[in-house]
Protein backbone atom coordinates (compact mmCIF):
# COMPACT_ATOMS: atom_id res chain seq x y z
CA UNK A 1 0.00 0.00 0.00
CA UNK A 2 2.84 2.38 0.85
CA UNK A 3 4.62 1.40 -2.36
CA UNK A 4 1.49 2.32 -4.31
CA UNK A 5 1.39 5.68 -2.55
CA UNK A 6 5.03 6.30 -3.48
CA UNK A 7 4.29 5.49 -7.12
CA UNK A 8 1.28 7.81 -7.10
CA UNK A 9 3.31 10.66 -5.62
CA UNK A 10 6.05 10.10 -8.20
CA UNK A 11 3.51 10.19 -11.02
CA UNK A 12 2.01 13.44 -9.62
CA UNK A 13 5.48 15.00 -9.52
CA UNK A 14 6.16 13.89 -13.11
CA UNK A 15 2.88 15.42 -14.25
CA UNK A 16 3.76 18.65 -12.44
CA UNK A 17 7.12 18.82 -14.21
CA UNK A 18 5.42 17.94 -17.52
CA UNK A 19 2.87 20.75 -17.05
CA UNK A 20 5.63 23.26 -16.32
CA UNK A 21 7.53 22.17 -19.40
CA UNK A 22 4.41 22.42 -21.59
CA UNK A 23 3.66 25.93 -20.26
CA UNK A 24 7.13 27.03 -21.30
CA UNK A 25 6.92 25.48 -24.78
CA UNK A 26 3.32 26.29 -25.82
CA UNK A 27 3.04 29.25 -28.15
CA UNK A 28 0.46 31.93 -27.35
CA UNK A 29 -2.27 31.00 -29.79
CA UNK A 30 -5.73 29.42 -29.93
CA UNK A 31 -4.44 25.90 -29.23
CA UNK A 32 -3.36 26.88 -25.74
CA UNK A 33 -6.79 26.33 -24.12
CA UNK A 34 -7.17 22.87 -25.72
CA UNK A 35 -3.75 21.77 -24.56
CA UNK A 36 -4.53 22.94 -21.02
CA UNK A 37 -7.80 20.98 -21.14
CA UNK A 38 -5.92 17.80 -22.10
CA UNK A 39 -3.40 18.37 -19.31
CA UNK A 40 -6.28 18.80 -16.83
CA UNK A 41 -7.87 15.52 -17.93
CA UNK A 42 -4.54 13.67 -17.59
CA UNK A 43 -4.06 15.17 -14.12
CA UNK A 44 -7.56 14.13 -13.01
CA UNK A 45 -6.99 10.59 -14.28
CA UNK A 46 -3.68 10.41 -12.39
CA UNK A 47 -5.28 11.64 -9.17
CA UNK A 48 -8.22 9.23 -9.39
CA UNK A 49 -6.35 6.12 -10.62
CA UNK A 50 -5.28 4.79 -7.17
CA UNK A 51 -8.86 5.02 -5.93
CA UNK A 52 -10.20 3.08 -8.90
CA UNK A 53 -7.48 0.42 -8.49
CA UNK A 54 -8.39 0.10 -4.82
CA UNK A 55 -12.08 -0.60 -5.54
CA UNK A 56 -11.39 -2.59 -8.72
CA UNK A 57 -9.32 -5.28 -6.98
CA UNK A 58 -11.71 -5.91 -4.06
CA UNK A 59 -15.25 -5.32 -3.06
CA UNK A 60 -15.93 -2.40 -0.74
CA UNK A 61 -16.38 -4.75 2.25
CA UNK A 62 -13.06 -6.48 1.62
CA UNK A 63 -11.34 -3.13 1.19
CA UNK A 64 -12.75 -1.82 4.47
CA UNK A 65 -11.81 -5.05 6.31
CA UNK A 66 -8.29 -4.79 4.91
CA UNK A 67 -8.00 -1.18 6.11
CA UNK A 68 -9.37 -2.10 9.56
CA UNK A 69 -6.91 -5.01 9.84
CA UNK A 70 -4.05 -2.70 8.91
CA UNK A 71 -5.18 -0.26 11.61
CA UNK A 72 -5.35 -3.10 14.18
CA UNK A 73 -1.85 -4.26 13.26
CA UNK A 74 -0.60 -0.71 13.63
CA UNK A 75 -2.24 -0.32 17.05
CA UNK A 76 -0.44 -3.46 18.30
CA UNK A 77 2.87 -2.16 17.03
CA UNK A 78 2.07 1.27 18.45
CA UNK A 79 1.57 -0.30 21.90
CA UNK A 80 5.06 -1.78 21.64
CA UNK A 81 6.39 1.60 20.45
CA UNK A 82 4.57 3.35 23.32
CA UNK A 83 6.24 1.06 25.87
CA UNK A 84 9.61 1.88 24.28
CA UNK A 85 8.74 5.57 24.30
CA UNK A 86 7.79 5.37 28.00
CA UNK A 87 11.09 3.64 28.78
CA UNK A 88 13.04 6.34 26.96
CA UNK A 89 10.98 9.09 28.58
CA UNK A 90 11.83 7.63 32.01
CA UNK A 91 15.51 7.54 31.10
CA UNK A 92 15.27 11.10 29.79
CA UNK A 93 13.52 12.27 32.96
CA UNK A 94 16.23 10.65 35.08
CA UNK A 95 18.94 12.30 32.98
CA UNK A 96 17.25 15.69 33.31
CA UNK A 97 16.88 15.19 37.06
CA UNK A 98 20.54 14.22 37.46
CA UNK A 99 21.63 17.15 35.29
CA UNK A 100 19.55 19.54 37.38
CA UNK A 101 21.00 18.15 40.60
CA UNK A 102 24.56 18.50 39.30
CA UNK A 103 23.97 22.10 38.17
CA UNK A 104 22.37 22.94 41.51
CA UNK A 105 25.39 21.49 43.37
CA UNK A 106 27.77 23.51 41.21
CA UNK A 107 25.71 26.65 41.75
CA UNK A 108 25.60 26.18 45.53
CA UNK A 109 29.36 25.63 45.64
CA UNK A 110 30.00 28.69 43.45
CA UNK A 111 27.74 30.96 45.50
CA UNK A 112 29.25 29.83 48.78
CA UNK A 113 32.79 30.20 47.44
CA UNK A 114 31.91 33.73 46.35
CA UNK A 115 31.14 34.34 50.04
CA UNK A 116 34.60 32.89 50.93
CA UNK A 117 33.16 29.66 52.32
CA UNK A 118 35.17 26.52 51.52
CA UNK A 119 32.76 23.71 50.62
CA UNK A 120 33.83 20.10 50.97
CA UNK A 121 30.71 18.38 49.61
CA UNK A 122 27.10 19.02 48.60
CA UNK A 123 24.37 16.38 48.38
CA UNK A 124 20.98 17.16 46.86
CA UNK A 125 17.94 14.87 47.04
CA UNK A 126 14.91 15.39 44.83
CA UNK A 127 11.53 13.66 44.59
CA UNK A 128 9.76 12.61 41.37
CA UNK A 129 7.97 15.96 41.06
CA UNK A 130 11.34 17.72 40.81
CA UNK A 131 10.98 19.24 44.27
CA UNK A 132 14.10 19.46 46.39
CA UNK A 133 13.59 17.26 49.44
CA UNK A 134 17.00 17.70 51.12
CA UNK A 135 20.29 19.55 50.73
CA UNK A 136 23.28 18.41 52.80
CA UNK A 137 26.31 20.69 52.76
CA UNK A 138 29.68 19.88 54.34
CA UNK A 139 31.70 23.00 55.06
CA UNK A 140 35.45 22.88 55.44
CA UNK A 141 35.91 26.53 56.43
CA UNK A 142 33.42 29.30 57.20
CA UNK A 143 33.90 32.95 56.21
CA UNK A 144 33.52 36.23 58.06
CA UNK A 145 30.10 36.88 56.51
CA UNK A 146 28.81 33.32 56.94
CA UNK A 147 30.21 32.38 60.35
CA UNK A 148 28.28 29.21 61.21
CA UNK A 149 25.97 26.54 59.87
CA UNK A 150 22.82 28.55 60.66
CA UNK A 151 23.99 31.53 58.59
CA UNK A 152 24.86 29.22 55.67
CA UNK A 153 21.43 27.55 55.97
CA UNK A 154 19.72 30.94 55.91
CA UNK A 155 21.81 32.00 52.93
CA UNK A 156 20.80 28.86 50.97
CA UNK A 157 17.17 29.31 52.04
CA UNK A 158 17.13 32.88 50.76
CA UNK A 159 19.01 32.13 47.53
CA UNK A 160 16.88 29.18 46.45
CA UNK A 161 13.61 29.83 48.29
CA UNK A 162 13.80 26.47 50.05
CA UNK A 163 12.31 25.56 53.39
CA UNK A 164 15.09 25.82 56.00
CA UNK A 165 14.18 22.37 57.38
CA UNK A 166 15.40 20.86 54.09
CA UNK A 167 18.87 22.42 54.39
CA UNK A 168 21.41 20.69 56.64
CA UNK A 169 24.88 22.25 57.06
CA UNK A 170 27.75 20.57 58.89
CA UNK A 171 31.16 21.98 59.58
CA UNK A 172 34.28 19.83 59.70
Amino acid sequence: MIEGLKLWINSMLCIGIFVLFIKLVIPKNNLKKYIYSMIGIITIITVISPITKFFKNNTIEESLNQVINNISDTSVSSKVENSNINKYQDLNNQAVKMGFIEKLKEDIITKLENKDVVVKDVEVSMNNEYEISKINIKIEKYSTSLKDSDSVSNFIKNEYDIDIDKVKVRGE
